[in-house]
């Protein structure tokens, strides 16, 4: 009952009084209903949340964030895209829009310009872990593995037990021809995530590098049974 009182105050002083705050106050309970339906897996019925909640106030930048992140999560790179921009035009300071611009883009394979756009979101926040590994992520497939595991290092300084930027670095590793490290960190990734059957994968390729096939043949087997296939998806 308390946090919802604060949640309230809080919408007061933001909106303002007056007829608009009831408005206002309708748009975030909208966008709010949005990442929900998201989280549960529902993203068509989040976009229409996010709709509502654009039609009540098109200045609110949440909206159209959220709603870039259901298009993203049903494979709709553009609307995505589209939806990111308008953010950022109406809040410039917030660098989980970028965040999320520069996932997209690394999505469908426009590494440079994920690059330039986690360069602002970490200027924005230099305290996110996963702007550092999602920008690693976008050096390794430009081969560029020195900057790589620079980032992955700072990424992994603000969240050691991350396992996916412990596979981020692997990756790095393995690009750099350090293969016994790259089984380490894959390894610590597992430790961490035991179900996720890409790290099983990678370390496969590890291990084949490293001269070792009887236990890549045991990691690819894991990786199946675990109904990885071999494509490749970017962390975040």
């Amino acid at each position: 009952m308390k946090k919802n009182v604060v949640i309230l105050v809080i919408l007061i002083l933001v909106c303002g009084l007056g007829g608009f705050f009831a408005t206002c106050m309708l748009a975030r309970i909208e966008e709010s209903s949005a990442e929900w339906k998201i989280h549960s897996g529902d993203e068509k019925s989040a976009i229409e949340r996010c709709n509502s909640a654009i039609e009540l106030d098109p200045g609110y930048a949440e909206s159209y964030s959220t709603r870039g992140w259901a298009y993203e999560k049903l494979g709709n790179h553009t609307k995505a895209i589209e939806n990111y921009e308008k953010a950022i035009k109406l809040n410039t300071n917030d660098s989980k829009n970028y965040e999320r611009l520069g996932y997209t883009y690394e999505v469908i394979g426009r590494y440079e310009k994920a690059i330039d756009i986690y360069n602002k979101a970490a200027e924005l926040n230099p305290g996110s872990a996963i702007t550092y590994n999602n920008r690693a992520a976008a050096y390794n497939k430009l081969q560029q593995y020195e900057k790589a595991l620079r980032d992955v290092s700072l990424s992994l300084k603000l969240n050691p037990n991350a396992d996916y930027a412990w596979d981020t670095l692997g990756e790095a590793q393995l690009g750099a021809h350090m293969y016994d490290k790259a089984l380490g960190s894959y390894t610590r990734a597992i430790s961490l995530n035991p179900n996720d059957g890409s790290y099983y994968y990678r370390r496969a390729e590890a291990y084949e590098k490293n001269g070792e096939p009887l236990l890549a043949q045991q990691d690819k087997a894991k990786a199946i049974k675990l109904g990885y296939l071999g494509t490749g998806s970017i962390k975040k």
